[in-house]
């Protein structure tokens, strides 16, 4: 994965964007974190995630940042990562953004996230909108 990347919850019910070089997540939650989630990297792949595993002891630095006891995860992956094109996902994220419109207006108007999602010029930009 290349990083950041954009998290999709079932449905699309939820999305958020992690700007790390590798997953990571507080270890007493390993067992329900990224269950069921497909995650798009900055590259445009698209992988379908049925959990993760711990991969590393805990990452100090990083348990002080998030206030935690953080872990590196290594991503459980279902079936082939798939390609997808920057305006799928422009059109995908908008989608959401006009369904959750509250959720998101601390960031702009709707009308002002549609211009940020739609005149973003690669993958890497528009994931780090969603910050």
């Amino acid at each position: 994965m290349t990083f950041p990347v954009i998290v999709f919850e079932r449905s699309d019910k939820k999305i958020f964007s992690l700007d790390y070089k590798f997953l990571m997540g507080d270890m007493r939650f390993v067992d329900v974190a990224f269950k069921n989630v497909e995650v798009v990297d900055s590259a445009g792949k698209v992988f379908k995630l049925t959990g993760v595993s711990k991969a590393s002891g805990l990452r100090l630095l990083e348990s002080i940042k998030l206030v935690g006891l953080i872990v590196k995860l290594i991503p459980i992956i279902e079936g082939d990562v798939k390609d997808i094109s920057l305006s799928e996902l422009q059109d995908r994220i908008f989608t959401h953004v006009s369904t959750n419109a509250k959720h998101w207006l601390v960031l702009d108007t709707l009308e002002g996230m549609k211009e940020r999602i739609y005149s973003s010029k690669n993958f890497e930009e528009l994931i780090k909108i969603f910050r």
